[in-house]
């Protein structure tokens, strides 16, 4: 394994012959560059940032638990837990466990999640660049570096407190150990095990080593003993977390089903993918004119640019491998090429799986297209890369042109983006939340009493305080039972003016159950149970 990091990183002898001389250019631009992502990163999210969400809660929440030997417990609940925390079985372990590592060192749940989030831009900008260094040279890393820096879904994802920049992280690394150590499947198999730690999808990547070993040429056994090596990792670390989480397997298991309206989710992933090829700080309906010819040339690009790549492989001479003194870019940029399709469709077909069967709520967003994109843009740069070598001047002036006005579009709408989270915040951490008239109400008189919100992950952001969420159903039972609840609890709601999708409305909450009004604020009402 470590030889073959030595290979990957280009410490070995072993390297091409005819681009040995670029293999330094090569690693000193990834460098370089991974740097820059990791200064943006932090840049981007300094004070007013970063972005909290929902989500935030719990891995903060959970990682500062941890370091306190409490264990992995978010700091929000469900209204009927006697508990006002819970067990973190929402989300997986992996990111959690990450922040806590420096969060033990001395540094505050959110300086964690900077840190953390700004190692992991260095390690997938490094990993990939010189991946597509070694495959399609110095000059085509640059241009996706730079790509990658100004690509709107890739720094929204960094603009917050999410597991999205790890599990970049996580990804780049499987597909590097896939195309640099084909014959070591637990190499990958332990990055894509990270993965799936981080995120659920993540199971995707697992599903990718498989298939990639599988594809390789080999007797069956041999190909059987090297998937259950590959896929090894990432079942013993699912059991181990099952085994630490308790309630883990039950949470999931209890979304299982057949959800429908897939329909609006591949609405939602079309209009995703329109600002992407089409990026724009203010989205208009004729936007996808642009996008729809934009993704037919993408589309063109990698697969003319394949096959180019196939028939130069097709010319080497057989049994060519990594570990050959005559290794040529050609056969790293078929497997480049091929393992991102089996990455990629992994994952794919992960998110398709989870709509369908285990999550009627999940949006094809930049959260979770974001690998994708991620994975494509590699792709892209390999295939765009070997198609420009035999190229007339014609189409290569067009394609310069072309990444150049996507670039600087891509740009503009990044930058707006950190410009607001830098003046503004973003998502909970914006600015109408830290000015919230309910939160200093709550952070002094609301000090003796329990609490349920509509938002109860702002009691940790500014609390410093665990709540419970109020009911999600609105049938009569249930309503009766939270306001007993409440009322024996000696428990308020904070009922932000802002709607929540997940809760009851907090308005039906006040007149079916006859709550009175303990304070009115511009964001929202104080909620007591009527006096008796």
């Amino acid at each position: 394994m470590f030889v073959g990091v030595k290979r990957l990183l280009g410490f070995s002898r072993d390297a091409t012959t005819v681009w040995r001389s670029s293999l330094f250019a090569v690693r000193l631009v990834a460098l370089v560059m991974a740097s820059v992502a990791f200064s943006g990163v932090l840049y981007m999210t300094e004070p007013a940032g970063p972005g909290l969400q929902a989500s935030s809660a719990s891995y903060l929440g959970a990682a500062d638990a941890l370091v306190q030997g409490r264990g992995l417990r978010a700091p929000t609940a469900r209204w009927f837990s006697p508990d006002s925390e819970s067990t973190l079985t929402r989300y997986p372990p992996g990111y959690s466990v990450a922040l806590a590592l420096p969060v033990a060192m001395g540094l505050p749940p959110v300086q964690a999640a900077r840190l953390v989030e700004a190692l992991a831009a260095f390690v997938a900008m490094a990993v990939l660049l010189a991946i597509v260094g070694d495959a399609a040279g110095a000059g085509a890393a640059v241009l996706m570096g730079l790509a990658l820096l100004v690509t709107p879904a890739l720094v929204d994802v960094h603009l917050s407190v999410l597991s999205e920049p790890l599990f970049l992280a996580c990804l780049a690394l499987t597909l590097a150990t896939m195309v640099a150590m084909p014959d070591l499947p637990i190499a990958a198999g332990v990055c894509a095990a990270a993965a799936l730690m981080v995120r659920f999808t993540g199971i995707g990547a697992v599903m990718a080593v498989v298939v990639w070993t599988l594809l390789r040429r080999a007797a069956w056994h041999t190909r059987l003993v090297r998937a259950t090596l590959g896929v090894a990792p990432a079942l013993a670390l699912a059991v181990g977390a099952m085994t630490v989480t308790r309630g883990l397997a039950s949470a999931v298991a209890r979304r299982l089903g057949v959800h429908g309206g897939l329909g609006n989710a591949l609405a939602g992933a079309g209009r995703t993918v329109t600002l992407w090829l089409a990026p724009t700080a203010h989205p208009v309906d004729w936007m996808w004119w642009i996008a729809l010819p934009a993704a037919v040339g993408v589309i063109a690009m990698l697969v003319v640019g394949t096959r180019r790549v196939h028939r130069l492989w097709r010319l080497l001479p057989e049994g060519l491998s990594l570990q050959s003194s005559t290794t040529v870019p050609q056969l790293l940029a078929a497997r480049v090429l091929g393992a991102v399709a089996v990455l990629g469709g992994s994952y794919a077909a992960v998110l398709l799986a989870a709509r369908l069967f285990v999550d009627g709520s999940v949006m094809y967003d930049y959260r979770l297209l974001s690998p994708l994109i991620m994975l494509t843009s590699v792709a892209f740069a390999v295939a765009a890369a070997t198609w420009w070598r035999s190229a007339t001047r014609g189409p290569r002036v067009a394609l310069a042109v072309v990444l150049l006005v996507w670039g600087v579009a891509a740009g503009r709408v990044s930058w707006r983006h950190v410009h607001d989270g830098l003046e503004f915040g973003t998502d909970l951490g914006h600015e109408v939340w830290r000015r919230s008239a309910m939160l200093d109400w709550a952070r002094a008189d609301g000090a003796r009493y329990s609490l349920y919100s509509n938002w109860p992950s702002l009691a940790y952001f500014y609390l410093d305080r665990p709540a419970r969420g109020l009911p999600e159903s609105s049938d009569a039972a249930t309503l009766r039972a939270f306001a007993d609840t409440l009322a024996a609890r000696g428990g308020v709601i904070l009922a932000f003016t802002a709607a929540n999708p997940r809760y009851a409305p907090s308005d039906s909450l006040l007149h079916v159950l006859g709550l009175r009004v303990l304070a009115a604020y511009p964001d929202g009402r104080v909620l007591a149970p009527a006096l008796r």
